[in-house]
């Protein structure tokens, strides 16, 4: 059973919401994506054959949200989640109930809120962020 997101105790909110004439609008742009890679660095030998070097053997996961069409309300939740973590690390849980410890993606970026104005006359907004397990 999926569970809403949080990020250090925090809720991440709904993945979409944009009220329109005929109701909340359905977002396929909305959600996340959970993507497992190996942490280190792969080089090509003088030989042809490949050598890699691990920081560590496990697999480890990099989860993206993207919200489409949410709340100025949820737009802070998430902000004050993000902003609490600093250059650091929380923990987040995701919708099938896992839990881990994330740190921002490699370039650090937060959000870049993308506002849309509703039938409703409120702005909604719209971002994504990459969070990767430590």
């Amino acid at each position: 059973m999926a569970t809403q997101p949080t990020l250090g105790g925090t809720p991440l909110g709904i993945l979409h919401n944009l009220p329109t004439t005929k109701g909340t609008f359905p977002s396929a742009d909305g959600g996340y994506t959970i993507k497992k890679e190996y942490r280190g660095g792969s080089y090509e030998m003088a030989d042809g054959s490949i050598t890699v070097d691990l920081v560590q053997s496990g697999v480890k996961r990099v989860v993206t949200f993207a919200w489409q069409h949410i709340s100025e309300t949820a737009r802070d939740n998430i902000d004050s989640a993000l902003n609490s973590m600093g250059t650091g690390s929380a923990t987040l849980v995701i919708p099938e109930g896992d839990s881990f410890s994330v740190t921002l993606g490699v370039d650090l970026q937060l959000p870049t809120w993308v506002a849309t104005p509703g039938a409703d006359g409120n702005m909604y907004y719209s971002g994504s962020v990459i969070l990767r397990e430590v």
